[in-house]
């Protein structure tokens, strides 16, 4: 599969995870947990969004992040900060129509909700995530209200993409190369 994770324990002091090659990070506050206690924090990010959250509307500018806690015995909310691949327009219109949006689930394929605490600044979306779960999914997504056909969320945001080209380490009469396209900047270095 085409991933990237990282499992990282921390006690009652707090700290922050970053997930390799990425700009995700977990911030957690000193006190989360009870002295002597741990968060083991799981971090995954799914390169393969769920096709709910690609369509006309909606397009996703972050990978799907599994966020996996092994203590449900907490004290205060964990901060999800992650750089995005796009930009609502910088029109009255687009400013209108499109916004951009935290969305969580509990199971990879949804339905997803929005999350109320988001806070955009310079590229960087900042997320308190409150009501933990053992597992959870999180995506950030441009999503349009109000778009009508022909239009699309596409006609409103800027959007960085990327391309991967991956193939062997030495030729072989089997070369095959393999073209992958990214709505975001987390591209693997292998597949």
């Amino acid at each position: 599969p085409v991933e990237t994770n990282i499992v990282c324990k921390l006690d009652s002091s707090g700290g922050a995870v970053q997930l390799p090659d990425t700009n995700i990070n977990i911030h957690v506050p000193e006190g989360h947990v009870a002295d002597g206690d741990a968060q083991q924090i799981s971090m995954k990010a799914l390169l393969d969004p769920p096709l709910e959250l690609n369509n006309d509307k909606c397009s996703t500018i972050s990978p799907v992040l599994e966020i996996k806690l092994s203590n449900m015995e907490f004290r205060t909310p964990i901060i999800l900060e992650m750089k995005i691949s796009a930009e609502v327009n910088n029109d009255i219109v687009s400013k209108n129509l499109v916004a951009l949006r935290c969305l969580r689930s509990d199971v990879k394929e949804g339905p997803y909700t929005p999350v109320a605490l988001t806070y955009c600044y310079g590229g960087m979306i900042q997320v308190q995530l409150e009501n933990l779960e053992p597992c959870m999914y999180i995506t950030i997504v441009a999503q349009g209200q109000n778009i009508s056909y022909p239009n699309t969320v596409w006609d409103y945001i800027s959007k960085k993409i990327t391309i991967g080209v991956y193939g062997p380490k030495h030729i072989h009469p089997s070369f095959k190369t393999v073209v992958a396209v990214f709505g975001h900047e987390c591209a693997p270095k292998s597949l």
